[in-house]
């Protein structure tokens, strides 16, 4: 417990959040060690006569160190527990190769990074085969580059970062970005780790066992479908282009198991006061925990898993068919409703349920009574539910997206039906994003010039036409070939008529493409454009830029409006050549 608690800090300073802490475990505990394909891949092409340059980026917290210390044991066949000194630079030798490895660079000032960089640059060029390990800040990396004149390098390093690591043979330079790593994939291997049987076997002889929290959440995310559902948070996340760090990931995982408590804490209020002690028991629940209901203002708000997690508002939102279950529907379901919902140190022993017969029977003694049932106990029961509830498509809908399972559907099954049908409803929605206008067309894409806001019922010209054969929907998914274990992710890929034609990629993650739907579904044009408008517009300016000298300058296309709705119209001037063509 108290090695579990070192996490439970928002401060990046503090010792737990680097490798050097999680690979120091209590005695009778292994080491957190979770086997990945990139690191045997790099830990592989160490052990190879001819090494690869490799250039770590990614935020604090994404592994960078670890990944390091697992290379230079690799590279000269003895692991290496600790550093030989404080220093950020250092060379190791093996049979005849030297490896210069660079912890951060950004400890380096700009002189020095740029002396490293300079060297590593001449080496390549020379190709003689001394490799280099460097872990950079991608800001401070190209800042370095763009201060020395480093322009070729510059160029690779670039290139790697957009389209990924350069996975021809035998190549002499990989840049890996640390942020393209899906977080998820650890939530299960992490929580069996920190949940092991070995590592909890002294809360067997604990005076207060049965009124702890803490014993409690572990026990519960041992379950795999409880796991599974915060994994899948992750993956939302993930979906939204958030994402979490390694080290993130273990505070926000520890503090949901221990709630920011030791046993000395559960210890002492649960001896003080037993009553008082049950009616504060389902605060430290691990489905409120997750979410950092009950924690410190300061911590919410500096732990990035749960700043981020708390937007997706599970909880807060009614709806109605989990509401009427949790609160009165023991009926239909009784085993299910007493499976989560019955006694349990979560719900307060008993609590919940005289609370929730009180209320049902009118007992409540004033609407006060009642109000303050619902709300304490409503959001509480939704969040268990969440992870509970063996409905998948109900508890989705505590999340606050309309679309989440279209889009799902998307990224995992490519239901090519599926796909053409929401095709023509992303372009539907975009026409409307778009031009500003309730427009109907969902098979031609009309981009159209920005409305004006000066000139009253002002039109918007056409500008482009882009035809649904033209467009098209790609999900993507990580393969074996690829070093970065990545999530997937959907591009919408748009051909720009002209000679040659022009392709133009737009990255739909989930938060645009429920904008989008929602657009073509007739929401109003303020949901979610305060996070989307700005991206749709850029869209628009990208395919507005490859024009190019496709457009007739002697046609004018618009949308005219005949009281009902609008229709696209074409006028030619009289001069025209391609009137006579006509």
């Amino acid at each position: 417990m108290a090695y579990l608690n070192r996490y439970t800090t928002a401060s990046s300073e503090h010792e737990a959040a680097f490798d050097e802490f999680t690979s120091a475990t209590p005695a009778g505990i292994p080491s957190l060690s979770i086997p990945t394909r990139l690191e045997k891949k790099l830990l592989d092409a160490f052990q190879s006569a001819s090494p690869p340059t490799v250039i770590l980026t990614g935020n604090a917290g994404d592994g960078k160190t670890y990944l390091c210390r697992k290379i230079v044991g690799a590279f000269r066949r003895l692991p290496l527990t600790v550093w030989p000194s404080h220093d950020t630079i250092h060379q190791f030798e093996f049979s005849d190769l030297l490896l210069t490895v660079v912890k951060d660079l950004s400890e380096l000032s700009i002189a020095t990074a740029g002396t490293v960089l300079t060297q590593l640059s001449a080496t390549l060029a020379g190709q003689t085969g001394a490799p280099y390990l460097i872990a950079a800040n991608e800001g401070r990396l190209r800042a370095v580059l763009e201060e020395h004149g480093l322009n070729d390098l510059a160029q690779q390093i670039d290139h790697q970062l957009r389209h990924g690591p350069d996975l021809t043979p035998n190549a002499k330079l990989l840049v890996i970005d640390l942020n393209r790593v899906a977080t998820s994939q650890y939530i299960g291997p992490v929580l069996e780790w920190m949940t092991a049987d070995v590592a909890w076997s002294g809360c067997g002889g604990c005076p207060v066992q049965n009124t702890c929290p803490i014993a409690d959440n572990a026990a519960r995310l041992r379950q795999p479908g409880i796991r599974d559902r915060l994994t899948f948070l992750y993956g939302v996340l993930e979906q939204l282009d958030i994402h979490v760090t390694f080290r993130d990931m273990l505070i926000h995982l520890a503090y949901t198991i221990t709630g920011g408590l030791s046993c000395v804490d559960v210890k002492q209020r649960a001896q003080k006061d037993e009553i008082t002690w049950m009616y504060e028991v389902p605060a430290y629940a691990y489905y409120n925990n997750a979410f950092g209901e009950s924690a410190p203002a300061g911590f919410q708000r500096k732990t990035a898993a749960i700043r981020h997690l708390r937007k997706l508002n599970v909880g807060q939102e009614s709806v109605f068919d989990l509401d009427h279950f949790i609160v009165g529907d023991d009926e239909t379901q009784p085993d299910l409703h007493t499976a989560l919902f019955g006694n349990s140190i979560d719900l307060g022993g008993r609590l919940f349920e005289q609370d929730r017969q009180a209320y049902l029977r009118g007992l409540s003694a004033t609407s006060e009574a009642a109000q303050a049932f619902v709300m304490r106990w409503l959001g509480h029961c939704r969040r268990k539910a969440f992870f509970s509830h063996p409905d998948g498509d109900l508890v989705l809908k505590l999340l606050p997206f309309q679309f989440l399972k279209d889009y799902l559907q998307l990224i995992d099954l490519n239901v090519s039906l599926k796909r053409e049908y929401i095709k023509n409803l992303l372009i539907l929605g975009l026409n409307r994003a778009f031009s500003g206008l309730y427009l109907n067309d969902r098979h031609t894409l009309y981009v159209t010039a920005h409305p004006s806001s000066s000139l009253e019922n002002a039109v918007p010209a056409v500008l482009m036409r882009i035809a649904e054969t033209n467009i098209d929907l790609i999900p993507s998914h990580p393969d074996s070939a690829e070093l970065i274990e990545r999530w997937s992710s959907l591009t919408l890929k748009l051909q720009v008529p002209g000679v040659p034609p022009q392709m133009v990629a737009w990255n739909m993650n989930l938060l645009r493409f429920e904008y989008v739907m929602r657009r073509a579904y007739g929401s109003t044009p303020d949901i979610l454009a305060q996070e989307c408008e700005l991206a749709v517009r850029h869209l628009k300016d990208n395919l507005v830029a490859r024009l190019g000298t496709h457009r007739n300058a002697n046609e004018l296309e618009f949308f005219e409006y005949n009281g009902r709705s609008y229709r696209h119209r074409r006028l030619f001037f009289l001069d025209s050549p391609s009137v006579e063509q006509v």
